[in-house]
Formats: structure tokens, sequence, C-alpha cells
């Protein structure tokens, strides 16, 4: 079985040997492909890559391929998608590593039976906060409602890496990243997860995750961040739509992402915080486009927010703040 591993390269000098290294030092005994993909990267990481594939004679097929300008993270991985060769396809980050036996170990279960996705455990380098966890253990989920309530759980990690995936399921349901957007892997992996119907988990940490922590995240990257937040659950639901995908999971999922939304809005504007007006436009909006259907309690809330910069609504949020647990309003 032919396996392709995918690497997007980008301003990364300081890490890609370490990276190709780990993938030179894989012991799967089937066939491999590397292809690495050249986003225009400014700085030395094409030469590096270079010199390391000029001294390597080995078994891995490498390919380094070059785009004309930078298209980001997600026209990358696609021209791994459309340029691979293999049965299955593993996105490596080129700032991590993976462990001498990640591919053997996620490719074991492939033995059984082609799975859409296998799944495999990570490890955190270089942080101690807390990241999305990977509750699945060693086990195989068979049908689209278990995999479908497995994600809404929030049993596997959103990020695209350390999972290998079905080529020819990839491209008949054409599962590429969107590009030009920053929370592609979140939006790729409900893709996926509205369309698998097999899903193999291993327990075993194969992936190394490196935090590069250069600096505190501002209050205007808190809202920025909000706003993509948004803006996904919408891609989201017109991604059901367009599909005619019908699941109460889903709704359900769509929805406790704008509670999260709103308990974050009640919270802040209770410390204070004045939200930009289209912002919260923008968040009242989104609860119409998703269906999301709150009570009388949560209808007045979501006014008060809406006009949470009149001195009166802010003073009604505050009010209310202090009687209800934020993450239980509803």
């Amino acid at each position: 079985m032919l396996i392709s591993i995918v690497i997007p390269v980008y301003k990364v000098e300081e890490y890609i040997e370490r990276c190709i290294e780990s993938v030179i030092s894989q012991d799967y005994e089937g066939d491999l492909e590397c292809l690495i993909i050249d986003d225009c990267t400014p700085d030395n990481s094409c030469a590096v890559i270079e010199d390391i594939l000029d001294k390597y004679d080995g078994p891995i097929k490498f390919r380094l391929l070059h785009h004309e300008k930078n298209r980001g993270l997600s026209a990358a991985r696609n021209t791994g998608i459309d340029n691979a060769q293999g049965d299955y396809i593993y996105f490596l980050d080129s700032d991590d590593y993976i462990t001498a036996d990640c591919i053997s170990r996620l490719a074991a279960p492939l033995v059984e039976r082609n799975y859409d996705i296998v799944i495999g455990n990570y490890s955190v380098i270089g942080s101690n906060q807390d990241f999305p966890t990977f509750r699945l253990g060693d086990t195989s989920l068979n049908n689209n409602n278990d995999i479908i309530e497995s994600y809404t759980r929030y049993d596997w990690y959103m990020m695209a890496w350390n999972k290998l995936c079905n080529v020819s399921f990839i491209k008949k349901h054409a599962l590429y990243f969107k590009e030009g957007l920053i929370h592609e892997d979140e939006l790729w992996s409900f893709q996926f997860a509205c369309r698998a119907n097999s899903l193999r988990s291993v327990h075993a940490s194969t992936y190394y995750y490196c935090i590069r922590e250069e600096s505190i995240i501002t209050s205007v990257e808190e809202f920025e961040r909000l706003q993509r937040t948004m803006m996904l659950l919408g891609l989201m639901k017109d991604y059901l739509v367009h599909s005619k995908l019908s699941n109460c999971r889903y709704n359900n999922f769509l929805f406790d992402r704008y509670a999260r939304i709103k308990n974050y809005l009640v919270k802040n504007i209770s410390r204070g915080i004045k939200f930009d007006s289209d912002l919260l436009r923008t968040y009242v909006d989104m609860g119409a486009k998703i269906g999301y259907i709150v009570s009388v309690k949560g209808r007045l809330i979501n006014f008060l927010i809406i006009n949470s910069r009149s001195r009166w609504a802010t003073k009604a949020l505050i009010a209310i703040h202090k009687r209800l647990v934020v993450s239980h309003i509803n």
C-alpha cells in the first residue's frame, strides 16, 4: 500500500530538517512518498530541503512542488491531494514531527479493511496549555451516526494532521480545504465527519505537535477569533444545506458552539467590554442562519447583547450575569 505524506512549507527553515528526518526514519515496510509543497517560502527552507534530499538515498520517493505565489496552508494541502499517488494521504505540518513508527502504527488496521480515516494520538511539545483531547482509544466506528456522535462529543481533535485519509474517499466527496480560511482544519474535519462511514482510532501517540508561543493573544486578536468562529458556523451550516445532509446531532453541535459565543459575550460585556456593533449584529444574524432557537429568557439576553453598547442594556446583562452561571444561560 502506497501512503502519501504531505508537508506544506512556509517560513520553517529552523524546523523543516527535523520534520523531514522524522519521515526518513519511518519503519513502515510498505511504499511511501513524501510531497513537500513550497508555498513560496521567502526564507531558506527550500535550500535546507534540497540539501537533505541530495544526500538521501532510500526507498521513500520525495517530490518538491512549488507554488508560483503564496496561497496559504489550505492551498498547499490541496496541491498535495491533487498530486498524491498513494492510497492514503497523511498531512504533516512542517514545524512538527512524527514518531518512527507513526505510519506503520496507523496503517496496521488497514490490513483488516479500508477505513475512510485512521486517527492517532499526539503529544504536545513546548506548552502547558490544554489542547483538544483524544478519547477514542483503540476502537473502530463503523457507521456515520457513531462518527457524528464521537465528533460532536469532541472525542477526537479537529486538526487535519496525524490522520491517514483514504484518497479515493477524499476525491469522491471533494473534501478539499477551503482556501483563505484560518480555521480550515475545523471545517475540513466537520465535512469529513459528515461523510465518513468508517473510522479507526489508534491510542498510541504518533505525532509531536510543537507550539511556538511567540506572543500573548491581544484583545483585538480575541475579537477576530470570535468573528472567524461565527463565520465558521455559517460555512458549516452552508455545507449541511448544500449537501442535503440533515442530522439533529450536527444541528445541536452548531447550537452548542453558538451558545458558547453567547456566554462569552455576556461574560465580557458584564466586565465592561464594548463590542463592535457590526460584530454583535453578525452574532444575531448567525443565530438566525443556523436556526438557533432560544427560550424567552434567551431571546431577552440576545436583545440585550445587540443593544449592549447602551448603558441600560449593559446594566441588565451585568445583573443577569451575577445571578446565573454563564455556561447555563439559554
